[in-house]
């Protein structure tokens, strides 16, 4: 009789417990599609820098090399500055005449075990443009995340490119 409430107690701390992990790592799946949104909306206003400040301090951004020629980048500078080149027409920001729409949609996340790192996989169309020309693109990016120093960041983009054209031409 006197063992019955111990047992409940310890099975009550359990479920606790169970519980408390359980919305940790749906928090952990929300903030990795925060962090993709953020970078899409950073993208969408040509601000390059504030995407490379999403990546850990040695993350890397690997574009794979069927449309254009492979390329790895390592660190935030480096892949502001390729981005930069590939979608911002060089500049920081947005001019009355760009275009630089990125919609990353469809993801699949799967969280670690312990909760600290995280695969992604998303769908993403591109519209960019500067001047007179304006260019679509689509593909695949497949990324790992983790957590550091209890902030999400990006670790590794890998972006596989389906497609990539001049809009008036489709």
């Amino acid at each position: 009789i006197f063992a019955l409430p111990a047992l409940a107690a310890a099975s009550a701390d359990a479920q606790l417990d169970g519980f408390a992990r359980d919305v940790e790592r749906v928090e952990g799946v929300r903030a990795v599609k925060n962090l993709q949104a953020s970078y899409a909306q950073y993208a969408q206003y040509g601000l390059w820098n504030e995407v490379g400040a999403l990546f850990t301090r040695d993350g890397s951004f690997v574009f794979d090399g069927l449309i254009k020629d492979a390329q790895t980048l390592k660190g935030s500078s480096a892949i502001a500055t390729f981005l930069r080149k590939r979608y911002g027409g060089d500049h920081e920001g947005l001019k009355a005449d760009d275009l630089s729409s990125m919609f990353i949609d469809a993801p699949v996340v799967n969280l670690s075990v312990d909760g600290h790192s995280a695969k992604a996989r998303w769908q993403t169309i591109i519209f960019h443009g500067h001047g007179s020309e304006a260019r679509v693109e689509g593909g695949v990016f497949e990324n790992d995340y983790v957590l550091d120093k209890g902030v999400w960041k990006i670790a590794i983009v890998h972006y596989f490119p389906q497609y990539d054209g001049p809009y008036e031409d489709g």
